[in-house]
């Protein structure tokens, strides 16, 4: 069980990710009301959907290059002698650098904008359990200090605040 636990912590960007993608062209295809619902008005709703798709690669890929340039600015080292979980996890994938943790910031970014663009407990129960055990995981397999989780987890929060903020406005 821990195994599992440890690959969902890893895998948590993505699978949150996959969730954003997943609740968008759900929210945006289905029918909501089938007696005024016409051919054009699916096209349109298809066709944001694709367009809410397009913003949230490039808000991903922005918050990664955030993310990046943070932590050659701080170059703060991760921890010593770090035991690895998985052939992604190990050099040289791994980075020099751990503030702030990209894998919080990205999991709290995610979080963030599903708790607040989607307002389902379902999915927002859901996103805060997968972002814990991203963050737990990047703890206890000491990937990054506690200081480097809380100020990547900040980011997050900020960077999906923002995200949703743009893309309300926008749409």
């Amino acid at each position: 069980m821990n195994v599992i636990l440890t690959e969902i912590g890893y895998f948590g960007p993505p699978i949150l990710f996959l969730i954003i993608i997943y609740l968008t062209i759900e929210r945006n295809t289905k029918p909501r009301n089938k007696r005024i619902t016409n051919e054009n008005n699916a096209n349109n709703d298809k066709m944001q959907a694709y367009v809410m798709c397009t913003y949230i690669i490039l808000w991903q890929t922005l918050n990664y290059a955030l993310n990046e340039t943070l932590k050659h600015i701080f170059q703060q080292a991760r921890p010593k002698d770090i035991p690895y979980i998985n052939s992604w996890d190990s050099p040289p994938h791994l980075g020099r650098y751990g503030m702030p943790s990209g894998h919080a910031q990205q999991v709290v970014s995610e979080a963030t904008y599903i708790i607040v663009a989607f307002q389902n407990p379902y999915s927002s129960i859901l996103s805060i359990i997968v972002a814990a055990l991203t963050i737990y995981q990047r703890y206890i397999y000491q990937k990054h200090t506690a200081i480097q989780l809380v100020v990547g987890a900040i980011v997050g929060v900020f960077t999906g605040g923002t995200f949703y903020s743009f893309i309300s406005n926008k749409l």
